[in-house]
């Protein structure tokens, strides 16, 4: 029942009593970073293992390079308002596995918004029971 490519994004998020944490959205991107780079898959890639074998600083300098890299991936593969593309006649100079590495970004970055949907967490049972009746 809940759409998988909704923009958990654009929903308020105003709890009882509270207002909107500026951070929010800084803290979700980087929970959804650490799932990422956490997620099996990614662990035994070619990516994810040559990333196993630095330390410290140099790890998380290394992953946020690999994350403005596929942000960058993103970008010129996103058309502009204009329709056309960043860069006409096509990005070449990728490699096939770095869409994959985009996907599971993505994918990452949408479990971590989906908990702003308002049925979060819910059965089908229960959202159905919310739903308004018709007669």
């Amino acid at each position: 029942m809940v759409d998988k490519d909704f923009d958990y994004t654009s929903v308020p998020f105003e709890p009882k009593n509270e207002y909107f944490y500026p951070d929010r959205i800084f803290r979700d991107e980087k929970s959804a970073r650490n799932q990422f780079f956490q997620d099996q898959d990614f662990q035994s890639s070619n990516y994810g293992q040559a990333l196993n074998t630095r330390k410290g600083r140099e790890r998380e300098q290394t992953q946020d390079s690999f994350i403005t890299y596929l942000n960058d991936l993103q970008l010129r593969n996103t058309p502009r308002s204009d329709g056309s593309m960043e860069r006409p006649g096509g990005n070449y100079d990728f490699v096939e596995e770095d869409f994959t590495y985009l996907d599971r970004l993505h994918n990452a970055r949408q479990k971590q918004f989906q908990k702003y949907n308002p049925y979060y967490g819910m059965s089908d049972e229960r959202i159905k029971d919310l739903e308004p009746r018709t007669s």
